[in-house]
């Protein structure tokens, strides 16, 4: 069974209830803050810090093991990627998915940040392969709980959780999450927390990969001032390419006021059909329209594709000859390639 206290008003109130996951985490510790306003990201002392709760003795931090891999010696810190597209169904979920199992069947120590609220990435990664059946994680214990003014974390990094995957770890979402982006963004103070979550455990991964929700609010603003380099997904049809405009025009001010070492990877084609006519003339307008920016490698229409992420396997894992598991190693090989890249930093 699992306690967990909340501090405030006039006494406090237990919360008792089983802890979800698919492997050993150390519980996260909650309470309200002594103020509903959350402290600046910027400030020397941080709501829900050791030194911000005078008094109190700080967890313990977690053990190394419980993340894949450990921690290496001589490991650089980890690159943080962000997929990103202000229209929904276009492919980022599953470009995080495949992705990050491919990086993690390289040997790379793997953190899946799930910033959307329909929490698909979360579900496939923690679904247990035998039963279908997913965990349901405490809201205090997701990607929430980190822009949440009215939950703190003491120790964030116990927020992460292993799944089945060697070398794969997750910051699991929230459904709520939807009612916590409200209002500018780029105005907001919990702007930065994201980045804060990130530079904490950076140390532990060799790549951290951001699943952001169809819009530029807070997660996905939070998820760019966090990043290195972003990806954008998208289809090669009218609707899928729209929107890039407004898209560019956030990286180049999020670039500006919060995080100037964001580059653009680069635009991804999904569910893309080389025999399809439309998708050939779209695919060379948008070549066209944005030149250099366009990925090489294009990720095409595949049954095995839907099938690997229906039985929640990596498509490199699931069927590492197949078509569609050569066309994502080329990917990963493709950004790793650019990743760092100067030239990438302009945008507009």
């Amino acid at each position: 069974m699992r306690r967990v206290r909340f501090h405030g008003g006039s006494g406090s109130r237990i919360l008792r209830g089983a802890t979800g996951g698919c492997g050993p985490a150390t519980p996260a510790r909650i309470g309200r803050p002594g103020s509903s306003t959350p402290a600046p990201p910027d400030s020397k002392v941080e709501a829900g810090s050791a030194e911000g709760r005078r008094g109190r003795r700080p967890i313990k931090p977690p053990m190394q093991d419980q993340f894949h891999g450990g921690i290496g010696g001589d490991a650089m810190p980890a690159r943080t990627y962000v997929a990103l597209n202000r229209k929904g169904g276009v492919g980022k979920t599953s470009t995080c998915f495949h992705w990050g199992g491919e990086l993690a069947r390289r040997g790379q120590r793997v953190l899946l940040i799930d910033l959307d609220p329909q929490r698909n990435l979360t579900d496939k990664l923690l679904m247990d392969p035998e039963t279908g059946e997913v965990p349901e994680v405490p809201y205090e214990e997701t990607v929430a709980a980190l822009f949440d003014p009215e939950v703190y974390v003491e120790d964030r990094a116990s927020l992460v959780r292993p799944t089945r995957h060697a070398n794969v770890s997750v910051l699991p979402g929230a459904h709520r999450m939807e009612h916590l982006n409200m209002g500018n963004p780029a105005t907001d103070d919990r702007q930065l927390v994201l980045r804060d979550f990130v530079d904490e455990v950076r140390d532990r991964f060799d790549s951290i990969i951001c699943d952001c929700p169809p819009n530029i609010m807070i997660g996905s603003w939070a998820a760019m001032a966090a990043g290195d380099g972003v990806i954008v997904p998208l289809q090669a049809e009218d609707f899928g390419a729209m929107g890039l405009k407004l898209l560019n025009e956030s990286l180049v001010q999020v670039r500006r006021e919060a995080n100037p070492g964001l580059a653009l990877l680069g635009y991804l084609l999904m569910m893309y059909d080389d025999k399809s006519p439309l998708h050939r003339a779209y695919a060379q307008t948008i070549r066209d329209s944005y030149p250099g920016r366009v990925l090489e490698t294009a990720v095409p229409v595949s049954r095995d594709l839907k099938m690997a992420v229906t039985t929640g396997l990596p498509i490199t894992l699931f069927k590492p000859r197949s078509k569609a598991a050569k066309v994502m190693q080329a990917l990963c090989d493709e950004l790793l390639a650019r990743d760092g890249s100067a030239e990438l930093k302009e945008v507009a």
